[in-house]
């Protein structure tokens, strides 16, 4: 088994915006992941908001499907660059 240093194993977090089309919109997310030496994988995803939205009752059994309140769909949309 490899053993590794304190240097080796020093890791660093990388934050997106990630967009998710569904039906009604466009869900956006901010998702954190974390590189090492060995590979990366993600430590936390947050909605924090919907974009394009074009029918807002799909938008809610979508958010609804994914585990979200469905009163996020009736919230305001995100812009482009993730502000309300």
């Amino acid at each position: 088994m490899p053993r590794y240093t304190a240097e080796q194993q020093r890791s660093t977090a990388d934050v997106e915006q990630v967009s998710v089309p569904v039906a009604g919109g466009t869900l956006v997310y901010r998702v954190e992941r974390e590189r090492t030496t060995t590979g990366s994988h993600t430590v936390g995803r947050q909605l924090v908001g919907v974009t394009d939205t074009t029918d807002r009752d799909a938008l809610a059994d979508a958010l609804a499907d994914l585990g979200h309140s469905r009163r996020r769909a009736y919230t305001p949309a995100l812009d482009a660059e993730g502000e309300r």
